[in-house]
């Protein structure tokens, strides 16, 4: 039976049943105490490390030697004047990467630029860590896989990057848990490559590119799990594409009584059902020609004659269908709300020939699901905020460069929430007003080397000694009372206060709003600033 918002609804007493019950606690589980050196544990660069770890980057070397030797053989290209390859280490490759995030952060048309000595270029931090040619180098003979490897592979379309991008996901699983609500979106990635991975959609900003899936914690914008679209499969799903990305992206959260929130690409009831058999909630926006959807909420009639604000709902198999009207009408599902909740929304109508502003009523359910939405959009502008946009010959590197990207946004992410949790170490003390672009400019500092990678601490300076009375007349002249000259000629202040005679001068003081003679002869303008105050 379709009800209106006078109708009474209620969650059933089996979802009611249905805690939030984490395996761990909501926020950063790093293991400090398991460390070696934990005391010291505070810099950008540490936090980063628990995704690319000397051993991940040990491995990239490994990768990158062994492709570089076996491609010189054949082209002369990136080789040492003796025909050799310059074996890149760990502590090379770590400076290389540090470019590869400055490059995010101050973005330029083209590479060499970084290098270039003119003085619009000068004074970039590229040239003070690596030449041109060996960045160029390890930049075309960078490998993240086993060549070997890629010879006897199954021709798989992710394998030059698919181990970095599964620790990836592991690592972010790993040192945090989210909070109760989390999101789902997709996202992007450019790319003019034309590999068969690549997509294209109209609907979004980026037209071109790779999609990729994301699971992100609505609180804090933490990306907790992301996959890549390979393309249609060769056997078709028998549940279809958006029930598979939602409970692959969400296996480890299920049966715990998290809330998932996604767009009306995904909802449909039998996910609902599905997620809310494994104790988790969804709520999302929908489609009425979504299959499954009541058709007692279909017809157009509704539509056209409801005013702002009325709203008709739905419950079917413990599956809340709502439709509000706005602007537009607005279609929703959720299995963990009611219908009967409302919170004032303002909105501007056009009257007559003025706007007016109104308030209507907005279902409980549409507020919670935009602000649950809001993580993944957090995430988003976390990652693409300072996004490494380089273009290579190599699509995969394309992802190699998202997974840094990631890494840096997770990293400063785990750095706020360890911080919140432990306020009284020191060595995580920073500025008041630290984000993530200071995190990144650190992270850089400390990747490359930098001598100045220090970590500035939130101290406030010691006070100054009180300044003498005439020392602070001294300043104010020197800062308030400066001399102008006007086109206009008047009687000096100072000279008709004295002797009474009218002299003329065209110097002016805007601050006393007076004019003073200020001349080799006579000096009225210093003699009348000098005078003691009452």
């Amino acid at each position: 039976r379709v009800s209106t918002s006078l109708g009474q609804d209620s969650i059933p007493p089996a979802q009611q049943r249905v805690h939030f019950c984490p395996k761990r606690a909501p926020g950063a589980h790093l293991g400090i105490a398991l460390r070696s050196g934990a005391a010291e544990f505070g810099r950008a660069l540490d936090f980063f490390q628990l995704f690319f770890t000397t051993e991940v980057i040990n491995k990239i070397c490994e990768s990158t030697n062994k492709y570089a030797w076996r491609h010189i053989l054949e082209k002369s290209a990136y080789a040492e004047k003796d025909g050799s390859w310059k074996e890149v280490a760990v502590e090379e490759m770590t400076k290389f990467i540090g470019i590869l995030i400055y490059m995010g952060i101050v973005e330029l048309p083209r590479l060499h630029l970084f290098w270039n000595s003119g003085s619009l270029f000068s004074g970039l931090l590229p040239p003070k860590v690596m030449t041109r040619s060996r960045f160029f180098a390890l930049l075309g003979m960078f490998h993240v896989s086993d060549p070997d490897a890629d010879n006897v592979a199954a021709g798989g379309k992710l394998d030059e990057v698919l181990w970095l991008l599964q620790h990836t996901n592991d690592t972010s699983t790993r040192f945090f848990q989210p909070h109760r609500d989390l999101s789902i979106d997709e996202r992007m990635v450019t790319s003019k490559a034309r590999p068969g991975i690549r997509q294209h959609a109209r609907d979004m900003l980026t037209k071109r590119g790779y999609r990729l899936w994301i699971l992100a914690d609505s609180q804090t914008g933490y990306t907790v799990q992301f996959s890549v679209y390979k393309g249609r499969r060769e056997m078709p799903s028998t549940n279809g594409l958006a029930f598979d990305v939602v409970t692959g992206l969400c296996r480890d959260y299920l049966d715990q009584g998290y809330t998932i929130f996604m767009d009306n690409f995904y909802t449909s009831t039998p996910l609902f059902k599905h997620l809310l058999e494994r104790g988790t909630f969804a709520c999302g926006t929908t489609r009425k020609d979504r299959r499954g959807f009541p058709p007692e909420l279909k017809d157009a009639g509704w539509e056209r004659d409801a005013d702002r604000g009325d709203v008709r709902w739905l419950r079917e198999h413990n599956v809340l269908y709502m439709q509000w009207k706005d602007r537009h009408v607005v279609n929703l599902m959720s299995t963990v709300h009611t219908a009967n909740e409302h919170v004032p929304a303002k909105r501007r109508e056009k009257k007559g020939d003025e706007w007016t502003e109104v308030t209507v009523k907005k279902p409980l359910v549409i507020a919670e699901h935009s602000r649950g939405m809001a993580g993944a959009d957090k995430s988003g502008q976390l990652i693409g905020s300072y996004d490494i946009l380089i273009r290579c010959v190599r699509w995969w590197k394309t992802l190699f460069f998202r997974c840094l990207d990631i890494a840096a946004a997770n990293s400063f992410l785990l750095f706020q929430e360890h911080r919140k949790q432990h306020p009284e170490l020191p060595q995580l003390s920073r500025p008041s007003r630290y984000d993530q672009l200071a995190f990144r400019i650190e992270l850089v500092q400390q990747l490359v080397g930098l001598a100045a990678a220090a970590v500035d601490v939130d101290v406030k300076p010691a006070p100054k000694p009180p300044a003498s009375r005439g020392a602070v007349r001294s300043w104010r002249a020197a800062q308030s009372h400066r001399p102008e000259r006007l086109k206009k000629r008047c009687n000096c202040k100072m000279c008709y206060e004295k002797t009474k005679v009218e002299r003329k001068t065209n110097v002016f003081c805007k601050a006393c709003c007076v004019h003073l003679c200020f001349t080799s002869s006579r000096n009225c303008f210093a003699d009348w600033h000098g005078r003691q105050e009452p």
